[in-house]
Order: structure tokens, then sequence, then C-alpha cells
């Protein structure tokens, strides 16, 4: 009996440490989803605001052709995190050794932002380099009360 008692470990310990665990993986999460929420919202306003202002007919001719060249695929990213990446993750959120399986199965969606990023610099640099094309962008920005610019939104 004397052995069991010096040997004796209160549980409370373990289970506060367990729960610490489960309240920091808990933030994490809750941080991610915020995280993402917010680029879904910054995504949707470039799409929105300038994106489809290239539909416009009142758009100038070599505003819209250099779309491709300025945005790639850019307008692929709002939905796809917002109805893909955020469902997925709220679908793993309560069992988070999960949610690295949410990244792996959505491994080919991902490659849009791959092929994204690799064509991005150039977007920044033809905008530099296209005094026209940059203005129009910054006068859009000012219409529309947007403190950022283009090239910030990219």
């Amino acid at each position: 009996m004397l052995a069991e008692i010096r040997n004796f470990r209160p549980k409370k310990k373990r289970s506060s440490a367990e729960d610490e665990a489960r309240a920091k993986r808990s933030a994490t999460i809750a941080e991610l989803l915020e995280t993402e929420e917010e680029l879904v919202r910054d995504l949707h306003f470039a799409v929105d605001r300038y994106y489809h202002h290239l539909d416009l007919p009142t758009t100038p001719r070599h505003v819209t052709d250099a779309r491709d060249i300025l945005f790639g695929n850019f307008n692929f990213f709002p939905d796809f995190h917002k109805n893909v990446l955020i469902e997925g993750l709220k679908y793993n959120a309560e069992t988070p050794r999960l949610i690295g399986k949410t990244f792996l199965r959505l491994e080919r969606d991902f490659d849009q932002h791959a092929e994204y990023c690799s064509s991005e610099p150039l977007a920044q640099e033809f905008l530099e380099n296209n005094a026209a094309i940059r203005e129009y962008f910054e006068d859009l920005s000012s219409s529309i009360g947007d403190e950022k610019r283009l090239q910030e939104h990219l």
C-alpha cells in the first residue's frame, strides 16, 4: 500500500497538459480558418473590383488585352479557397490530425497556385513597365476608394 501511495501521480497534470495542447490546436485551427476567410474576402474584392472591371465595355482595349498577363488564373482562387479549402478544413477541424490530409487531397488544386506564383512576377514587371495600364489601374483604385494598388492585390 505504501508503494502505491509513493507511486501515485495525480492525473490532473496530464489532463491539464492534454487540455492545454487541445486548446492550442483549436486556437491554431481557428486562426487558420480566420486567415483563410480573410484571404477569401481579399481575393473576392480583387476579382470583383479589378478582374471583372475588365469585362465592362468602357474598359480600353489595351487594358482588357492585358488580362491574362496581369491576372493569369487569379480568378480561380476565391472560389477554391471558399468552397473547397475552407470547407475541407472545417470538416476536419474536430480531428486535427486530418487537417494535413485536407492539403494532401487538394495537392493538384494547389498546382494552380504554383502556376500563378510563377507568372506573378511577370505581371508586376508588366505593370511597372506599362505606364498607361498602370495609371489606368491606379485611377481605378482611386475611383473605388481602394487604399491598395492592383500590384498589392496580385
